[in-house]
């Protein structure tokens, strides 16, 4: 059995099935954890953590963790030429990403006020002399008339676009920096050599990178925010070790291109050693 989640009754009752019948379970996560106190994605017999990073903090001391790799990375892979960074008049992605985990066709509160701080950095640079194109990202299951009324009401003096149904990928591609909340879009923006701020407005405890205190750039405050935005445009080495290949791989997994190839490889090996134990038992 191959699952990305534990939660639900259906995947509990088939995990708990398969543990009972001795059937191999390998679980690749869904996306990027959070507080390790958490038990979601920890039941299989065999567990994909991307990498190392999320081995050592969210799955400490747990012996059946494997780092084989993010398989929707591979998509993402660095090409061997340098992305073309716009510092002067740069268009500035930032990612929306509010949901409620019980309504995915909800969002909270904290999206918007989230949404409003990042705004207004870039509506007083803007009127501090900076240049910026502003692209707001919504996720497809969004309302994005909501994101719209919201902008015309609060900030129709600044370019604001508005996408949802784009892919991620596609969006990014017209990005010179991006700004979200906690979020797996971050590596991948930083992937293709996109610099990227992390705005951290909440007091939940995370791991690295989303603790502060790692390679990822954070913001803590409104004023903290539109420094880091600023130090975007002086072009400032800060933002360099997080597009660092080594360093993100330690959290999606080799950026070679080859994670879904190593996911397939591990599951033939599960289904290859389990005939072979059927057939002894036989």
């Amino acid at each position: 059995m191959i699952t990305t989640t534990n939660i639900g009754m259906t995947n509990c009752l088939m995990l708990n099935y398969c543990h009972a019948m001795n059937i191999p379970t390998y679980l690749i996560i869904n996306g990027y954890m959070s507080g390790s106190y958490l038990d979601e994605s920890k039941d299989a017999q065999w567990i994909n953590s991307y990498g190392t990073s999320i081995q050592e903090n969210y799955f400490a001391g747990m012996e059946n963790i494997v780092c084989l790799g993010d398989p929707r990375m591979d998509g993402y892979t660095k090409t061997a030429h340098p992305r073309n960074i716009n510092m002067d008049n740069p268009t500035i992605v930032i990612g929306a990403s509010g949901y409620s985990s019980i309504d995915l066709n909800s969002y909270v509160a904290v999206e918007f006020d989230f949404l409003a701080d990042i705004l207004s950095a870039c509506r007083a640079l803007i009127r501090q002399g900076r240049r910026m194109n502003i692209i707001v990202k919504v996720r497809p299951n969004g309302y994005i008339e909501q994101y719209s009324n919201f902008i015309q009401e609060y900030y129709p003096d600044i370019p604001v676009m508005l996408f949802d149904k784009q892919p991620m990928k596609q969006i990014l591609s017209k990005a010179d920096f991006y700004i979200t909340i906690y979020s797996g879009t971050l590596f991948e923006a930083s992937s293709l050599g996109i610099p990227v701020l992390y705005y951290k407005k909440d007091t939940e405890i995370v791991s690295a990178p989303f603790d502060g205190a790692s390679e990822l750039v954070t913001a803590l405050t409104p004023e903290d925010l539109v420094r880091k935005i600023e130090l975007f445009y002086e072009r400032d080495h800060l933002f360099d070790a997080f597009m660092d290949k080594s360093v993100l791989e330690k959290y999606v997994g080799p950026l070679d291109g080859k994670n879904l190839e190593r996911n397939m490889d591990f599951i033939y090996s599960l289904l290859s050693a389990n005939q072979g134990a059927r057939g002894k038992q036989q």
